[in-house]
């Protein structure tokens, strides 16, 4: 026993606290899981789904660029800015 502990401050059953016994414990199964919010694997499956979705607007936004440019100004004239896109792309 812990003879040096207040009975409001220890958490040995010796003392057991008036409050803890009017807050229920919860009951969990013996061999259930707690599941962590955005570890399931649909959690994962709807992150892949929304980076992929964005990757191909950044890619078509990419596209739309360069064909506006070399519409513009020919693909002779192409600057660095515009190969810094197409290799950002790959």
């Amino acid at each position: 026993m812990l003879d040096h502990c207040l009975p409001f401050a220890c958490s040995n059953e010796a003392y057991p606290s008036p409050v803890a016994s009017l807050v229920p414990r919860p009951s969990l199964p013996p061999n259930s899981r707690i599941r962590t919010p955005g570890r399931s694997a649909n959690a994962m499956s709807s992150f892949t789904i929304e980076a992929f979705t964005l990757l191909g607007v950044g890619i078509l936004i990419i596209g739309l660029r360069l064909y506006a440019r070399i519409s513009t100004v020919g693909v002779s004239r192409l600057q660095v800015d515009d190969v810094l896109m197409i290799l950002a792309a790959v």
